[in-house]
Formats: structure tokens, C-alpha cells, sequence
């Protein structure tokens, strides 16, 4: 598989925090992190056109999420997708949540990994070649997609 430097960022999208996002303690929602990563990982997919067939597609195979410092309304976050390895099944990814206005606040990061699988079969399977062409290309050329929600 190809060689990429560490933690190729491939593309942020912003994010405006909603008042219902927040907990009771008026901090973002721990559940609203993992939608945020979400969208981030699936607004790249889909700039990629990587999107799942009936047949195969990626699956998330595990997700994590470090809590660095609470968000709090209102708050706009970038959410920052990295390619931190391209395997023959599966894409590792790391993503940074940070404050659009101050980039330095980092509220969150996460390690995911995607794996490419066939749904008939219900288990992993090579990605095809142009897909991984693709990610590698994409690697060195990070985008910037428009605000998410």
C-alpha cells in the first residue's frame, strides 16, 4: 500500500453548534461529538464519490473520541479529516475538532477506521484499485467543504 506522511488532512467542513446540541450543563452533547466526526468522515466520502453500492462500501469498524475541553454555545467548529493509513481493506483516520474562530482551541480528537466490505457476504474485501488510487491522490491535496448542516 502506499506511503503517506503522517496524518494527510483531506478535508474539513465548519460546523454552527445548535442550542438542543448542548447537555444539561450547557457543554456540547457527548453523543453530538460522534455526529460531528461523522459528518466529517461522510461529507469527504461524498466528495470523493465514494459512496456505498448495494453490494459493497465502507463500513466504520471503530471509532473513538478523546474529550480535550468542553464546547459551549455558540460555538462554530472545524472538524478535520487526516488519512492516517491506507490499508488493502480499510482507511485509518484521525480528526481534530477545533474552534473556527480560534484554531488553536482544540476541543476533540478521534481515531476511526474504515473498512470496505462486501454487504452480501457481510465481511471485509480488497478495496478496488481506482478507490485506493483515488484516497492516495486525495491524500496529498486536502479540500475544504462547505458548512456542515
Amino acid at each position: 500500500m502506499p506511503e503517506l506522511a503522517p496524518r494527510q488532512q483531506v478535508a474539513t467542513i465548519d460546523i454552527a453548534l445548535r442550542w438542543g446540541d448542548m447537555d444539561a450543563l450547557g457543554h456540547l452533547n457527548n453523543a453530538m461529538y460522534f455526529r460531528f466526526w461523522e459528518e466529517g468522515r461522510i461529507s469527504w466520502l461524498n466528495h470523493l464519490q465514494a459512496r456505498p453500492t448495494a453490494a459493497a462500501g465502507f463500513l466504520l469498524a471503530s471509532a473513538g473520541c478523546n474529550f480535550r475541553r468542553a464546547v459551549v454555545y455558540p460555538e462554530t467548529v472545524a472538524v478535520s479529516t487526516y488519512i492516517v493509513k491506507i490499508g488493502g481493506s480499510s482507511v485509518a483516520l484521525h480528526q481534530e475538532m477545533r474552534s473556527l474562530g480560534e484554531q488553536e482551541i482544540l476541543y476533540a480528537d478521534s481515531d476511526s477506521r474504515l473498512v470496505w466490505a462486501d454487504f452480501t457476504k457481510g465481511q471485509a474485501m480488497p478495496m478496488p484499485e481506482s478507490l485506493v488510487a483515488q484516497l492516495t491522490a486525495q491524500g496529498a491535496a486536502p479540500s475544504r467543504t462547505v458548512p456542515g448542516r
